[in-house]
This record gives C-alpha cells, structure tokens and sequence, in this order.
C-alpha cells in the first residue's frame, strides 16, 4: 500500500519551488513572480494572504522548510526532499478565476432595438 499523500497546490508556486532547486525563496519574489507570470489584479494585502495560506500548509506538512535570511526578518523558503515524494492536486487561487469571469462578461448590457 501507497504511503504517498496528495497536496493541493498552486501549479505557478509548485513551478517557482521546481526552478529553485536548492536556494531559498522570498515571499517578496513568490508574489512578484505570481504577478508577472499570471498578471493578477488583486490588491498587495490580498495575495499576500493567499500565498501565506498555500505556504503554512506546506511547511506544516514539511514539503517545505523556512529559514530566516541574512540575519534578517524576511523568510526564506525552500523545498524539502519530501517534495519529490509528494502527489501534488493543482488548483488555481480563486483571485484568478475571478479574473476569467471578469473577461467573460460583457462590458455593457444594451437592449436590441429592431429598426425597420
């Protein structure tokens, strides 16, 4: 039997930890690269929230481990060996569904006048 625990996990943070194999990551370059990479609009505070939220969960499973950085207060965060083990479950932060639903929708609901 399978010891293998499935996670759920933004795939651009499951990305961002893939490309940095050994070194740490700030939660300033998670956030700038989630911006960049996905062009979110949602205010500083909000993501902030977000990205803390999907990063406590895998640091309480162990996926990933934090350390303070330069003698400093900002965190670092890093992949653990229990990464590769894990099956990760991706799923999109809800700030970028809205995002779709926001395209989708028309800019201005106007009635069709038949002119003969």
């Amino acid at each position: 039997m399978s010891n293998i625990k499935v996670i759920t996990i933004n795939p651009a943070i499951h990305n961002i930890f893939n490309e940095n194999k050994g070194s740490y990551v700030s939660i300033k370059e998670i956030k700038a690269r989630l911006v960049s990479e996905k062009n979110l609009q949602i205010s500083s505070g909000e993501l902030t929230k977000v990205v803390y939220r999907q990063l406590l969960r895998l640091v309480k499973n162990k996926i990933i481990e934090k350390q303070l950085l330069d003698k400093s207060r900002r965190l670092g965060y890093k992949k653990t060996k229990k990464f590769e083990q894990v099956e990760f479950k991706f799923k999109m932060f809800p700030c970028e569904s809205d995002i779709v639903e926001v395209k989708c929708k028309p800019d201005v609901t106007t009635p069709f006048i038949d002119q003969i």
